[in-house]
């Protein structure tokens, strides 16, 4: 059976994945001044309503605007990880149940510029899965590259459309792989999964080719899965150090290395002026092209110097580092999506605040998703033929 602590911290990682989201969506790329003078100096501490004519709320209706938090494609491409996960029974299954599931959600984005059903196949999914099938904003890359009904390998990244210029091509150094890589270290926690850092950056490719965009998502769920059994935040960063240095390249691990000193040097006095220039600080330590506005680089270096910083506060680890996360001028609901899931995965459910994980519009589906999770693990555990099953 796995364990209760083992239980709230994959909740935990859900749960406070998805406040990050909805916290910080209603900002996503508003300049740092402009998020103050909403919030006033204290930040993004609870929900904001949209702009009530955004495209987002257009399938929610009336209930949107009533104070809850709404996610956006960040959570519902982390549920359509974990529901591939729990389809498969291989790894190509489950590449391929991710890939339906995503397609399935993106098939309701005004984004897409193509009719996904003709890539679709009829599958039984959940009915917790369709409360994340709705318009809920989403990357231009991650809809290019579902745009084209395949599914992207690490030897075959998809080539999509640059940011703004629609006629350069190149693999997708977003951070959609990151945003939706914590299943895979829920479920590595659990044991069906080897190894989470490998399994990781397949499950970027599917749609997020770039190496950064596959090296990073394969880092942090290695971190997820070490922090959910229970590792310190030391060892477990320690190994995804060393995961990096291993399986892809040196430079990696060293920029790593780097952002976590950062974070651990700020500590208490990381603040939103310290976000954000935290990616220019690092490309000055450790040029490289890691940073770009809408690259995944500056998103990894801001959430685990977060999650770094909050390891030396003695309280609210995940209230004040979500907020940090997303009163910023950059990726806000990337950012605080990103951060929820590490320090959730860290500290459990319990230590999300309650105006927070009472108030998500799709708490309750969130909850039986990972309830599920959880389910099917325990059944393949007693079941003889599913029993050694390992991805």
């Amino acid at each position: 059976m796995i364990s209760d602590d083992i239980k709230s911290r994959i909740c935990g990682s859900a749960i406070a994945g998805a406040c990050g989201d909805a916290l910080g969506a209603p900002f996503d790329f508003l300049r740092l001044p402009a998020i103050l003078e909403r919030t006033g100096s204290e930040g993004i501490t609870k929900f904001h309503l949209y702009d009530p004519a955004a495209p987002e709320l257009a399938e929610f209706g009336p209930g949107a605007l009533k104070g809850f938090g709404i996610s956006t494609d960040d959570t519902a491409m982390t549920v359509a990880v974990a529901v591939g996960i729990m389809k498969g029974r291989t790894q190509d299954e489950v590449i391929y149940f991710i890939h339906q599931a995503l397609l399935r959600w993106g098939q309701h984005q005004p984004w897409k510029q193509a009719d996904y059903t003709p890539f679709m196949d009829k599958i039984d999914w959940p009915d917790w899965f369709d409360a994340f099938c709705v318009g809920t904003g989403a990357g231009p890359s991650t809809m290019s590259a579902l745009d084209q009904g395949k599914i992207g390998t690490l030897e075959k990244p998809l080539f999509v459309s640059k940011w703004k210029k629609p006629d350069t091509k190149e693999p997708n150094n977003g951070c959609g792989g990151m945003i939706r890589t914590a299943p895979v270290g829920w479920f590595a926690a659990m044991g069906l999964i080897t190894h989470p850092y490998r399994f990781g950056t397949r499950v970027a490719a599917i749609t997020h080719g770039g190496h950064d965009a596959m090296r990073f998502s394969g880092a942090i769920s290695a971190l997820i899965k070490d922090l959910v059994i229970g590792k310190s935040w030391d060892d477990a960063a320690s190994l995804m150090v060393a995961d990096l240095s291993r399986m892809a390249s040196i430079p990696a691990a060293k920029l790593a290395y780097n952002i976590l000193a950062v974070g651990k040097k700020y500590g208490p006095a990381m603040n939103f002026d310290v976000v954000e220039r935290l990616p220019v600080e690092m490309e000055v330590a450790q040029p490289g092209k890691y940073f770009g506005y809408f690259l995944s680089g500056s998103v990894f270096v801001q959430a685990l110097a977060i999650c770094a910083a909050a390891q030396t506060w003695k309280s609210d680890h995940i209230g004040r580092a979500l907020t940090l996360a997303a009163t910023q001028s950059g990726d806000s609901d990337s950012t605080a999506a990103i951060v929820g899931n590490i320090l959730g995965a860290q500290f459990g459910y319990d230590a999300i605040p309650k105006h927070l994980s009472d108030n998500l519009y799709h708490g309750q589906a969130l909850m039986d998703m990972t309830q599920s999770v959880i389910a099917s693990e325990e059944k393949r555990a007693v079941t003889p033929a599913l029993r050694n099953l390992k991805l």
